[in-house]
């Protein structure tokens, strides 16, 4: 019986150094490229339609569109600076939302900005901003849609899984919560098959939990 089928194979085209926004630093990658082939007894033969390009980076992992090469890193910093922002105020809104602080929410807060952004927040700063949001609720409108146009696509991915982190902190992301973090997508403008993505990679994420 012959077997035959298709597949991607992916390929090193090119190398460099760029500005990861994920790493928040300049970093070396690799542009690869993704091409369907025919495959005979699972063995690639012959090639068939590009199906595009990316940019990987050796140092954290992440995936990124070509755009990424052509980053002013001047710019970048700005661009850093409302990823962390916006990051914050997300975080901070869905821990006031229950009306109370908790010492092993802004314990929780602290480490999972720190892991996503590189950068410590002051504690005492952070219990202040969580009370000004438990006695006036954040307009997540008014604060993150003048951001939305200048957050990459990777930008809003890190604000949406830092707002998951967050909100599942307790063990479980309740109703109230998921309304918050899908009114974030909307605001940030995250089209729905990349929301359900992120959504399905938090899931698989906490289920292989030990």
């Amino acid at each position: 019986m012959i077997i035959y089928g298709w597949r991607g194979v992916t390929k090193t085209v090119d190398r460099g150094n760029f500005f990861c926004p994920q790493c928040n630093a300049e970093q070396g990658y690799q542009r690869k490229s993704v091409r369907r082939f025919f495959t005979l007894y699972f063995i690639p033969v012959i090639p068939l339609n590009k199906l595009g390009e990316f940019v990987r980076c050796d140092a954290c992992r992440g995936d990124f569109r070509e755009e990424v090469l052509q980053a002013d890193p001047r710019h970048a910093a700005g661009l850093r600076d409302a990823v962390r922002d916006a990051i914050r105020r997300v975080m901070v809104a869905i821990a006031a939302a229950d009306g109370r602080l908790e010492d092993n929410e802004v314990s929780m807060l602290r480490h999972i900005y720190l892991d996503l952004t590189k950068t410590t927040l002051d504690e005492w700063e952070l219990r202040n901003e969580i009370d000004a949001a438990v006695a006036t609720p954040i307009d997540l409108g008014a604060e993150l849609g003048p951001m939305a146009p200048h957050l990459s696509d990777e930008g809003k991915d890190l604000v949406l899984r830092a707002a998951l982190l967050i909100a599942g902190a307790d063990g479980h992301v309740d109703e109230k919560e998921m309304a918050t973090i899908t009114r974030v997508a909307g605001i940030l403008n995250v089209a729905p098959d990349r929301f359900d993505a992120i959504l399905g990679a938090y899931e698989q994420a906490v289920s292989e939990e030990p």
